[in-house]
């Protein structure tokens, strides 16, 4: 996940941004996290606790066993069990979903005041942010969209971008997405005659 995407996939959906602003008057700015948050606790506590229970399963199996030899293995599972959930995807797996997209919304609402919220003097910017490691999706918009389009048409977007048959590389998704986008805003938000690119339109990754 260190490169996500290509200088082609970039290209292809800074295109697909360009294409969405000469159909209407809105802004949109492209965020893609390879991961919201750290979770640098989770594989240490998920390592602690198999680390303990190999050590309660050796005392129980070996009553024999020295307590030295029970804090070897202990130290010796934990420590192979951090490298494998700190280095894979196994450890943010395991990871309670709903922690997840906490982190992941906290971090798209981040984004959105930075590069998009009253960016623009008609209020008509948004946000497609996606979170990979998380696997979530969220669109956020300024005023002047949220007062034209109702948040249930951005909610169909999300659940087809996250649809479990949903085919195609990331990219391929994301321009999906943003061409959807552009459809709902040319409908509501027409061009204005006097364009202006208050907002970069260039894919962030962070």
């Amino acid at each position: 996940m260190k490169h996500p995407l290509s200088d082609a996939d970039h290209k292809r959906i800074e295109a697909a941004m360009t294409a969405l602003e000469t159909k209407s008057s809105a802004e949109l700015a492209m965020v893609i996290a390879r991961q919201a948050h750290d979770y640098g606790a989770y594989p240490f506590l998920w390592s602690a606790a198999v680390g303990l229970f190999a050590g309660g399963l050796l005392a129980v199996g070996w009553p024999t066993a020295r307590p030295t030899d029970v804090i070897l293995i202990e130290g010796i599972v934990f420590a192979l069990s951090y490298l494998v959930l700190h280095f894979t995807g196994l450890g943010i797996a395991l990871i309670p979903r709903h922690l997840k997209s906490l982190h992941a919304r906290r971090l798209a609402a981040a984004e959105f005041a930075t590069l998009v919220a009253q960016r623009t003097a008609g209020r008509d910017g948004l946000l497609l942010f996606v979170a990979l490691a998380e696997r979530h999706v969220e669109i956020l918009v300024d005023r002047g969209i949220d007062e034209k389009i109702p948040k249930e048409q951005w909610r169909s977007i999300v659940d087809r971008f996250g649809a479990s048959d949903s085919r195609g590389t990331i990219a391929d998704r994301i321009v999906t997405a943003i061409d959807q986008c552009a459809e709902i805003l040319a409908r509501h938000l027409p061009p204005s005659g006097k364009q202006r690119n208050e907002i970069s339109n260039r894919v962030t990754e962070i």
